[in-house]
């Protein structure tokens, strides 16, 4: 049984959209202190979990490291999969954490294959915002592994209005 560790940046997003009746509200937790208990019920909408666009990772196999290229791999993220929001004329709430670390971890039979490595884009796009959410998530052959063991470095927590600019 071989160990594959694969350490890069992490990032964890939630969002959703924003009911009319909470905005102001949103807003004003914004500016003094936010409770994401008070607003679970938008983040929980959508939930996505992957690692840096850039690709800067390093994998080791039983604790050697393995050669990678990124540019290998980034046609990949040229052709993502279109996931549409049909929401029209909506806020969005949207948090994010970034976190550097080990970003994938499995144990698999016999020898490290690079064909084997998978990395998948989506792009969500978000209402009529013009704006988008671009994950890029990564496993090895197809097998069930444990990711997200990375320190958190980065929270934000912000608005996306339905014009496409950022509540300031």
């Amino acid at each position: 049984m071989s160990k594959l560790e694969i350490f890069g940046r992490l990032r964890e997003i939630s969002w959703g959209p924003i009911p009319e009746d909470q905005i102001n509200t949103l807003q004003s937790s914004l500016e003094d202190e936010f409770d994401r208990d008070d607003f679970e019920d938008i983040l929980d909408q959508n939930n996505e979990t992957g690692i840096g666009q850039d690709l800067d990772l390093q994998i080791l196999v039983d604790g050697n490291v393995m050669k990678f290229d990124p540019n290998d791999y980034k046609s990949i993220l040229e052709k993502p999969k279109i996931i549409e929001d049909q929401n029209t004329d909506k806020s969005y709430l949207i948090e994010e954490t970034f976190s550097k670390g080990s970003v994938y971890e499995c144990n698999f039979d016999g020898v490290f294959d690079p064909k084997k490595l998978h990395f998948h884009s989506y792009k969500y796009l978000l209402g009529e915002t013009g704006q988008t959410i671009d994950i890029v998530e990564i496993d090895y052959d197809n097998i069930e592994c444990e990711d997200r063991n990375a320190e958190v470095k980065e929270y934000s927590i912000k608005v996306l209005k339905a014009d496409g600019s950022y509540y300031e």
